[in-house]
C-alpha cells in the first residue's frame, strides 16, 4: 500500500512530494519504493 501510494502521488504532485510523504531522505530510496518492477496494479 505505501509504495502504491507513493507511486500515486508522484504521479500527481511529483518525485519530491512523494518522497516528503514517505519520509525519506534520499532519492535513492524513493526510487525504490516508486519501482513498479514491470507490475500495474488493477483499479477494482
Amino acid at each position: 500500500m505505501r509504495s502504491l501510494a507513493g507511486r500515486l502521488y508522484e504521479r500527481e504532485k511529483g518525485k519530491e512530494f512523494a518522497m516528503k510523504l514517505l519520509g525519506h531522505k534520499s532519492v535513492k530510496m524513493t526510487d525504490k519504493y516508486l519501482d513498479t518492477r514491470g507490475k500495474e496494479y488493477v483499479m477494482l
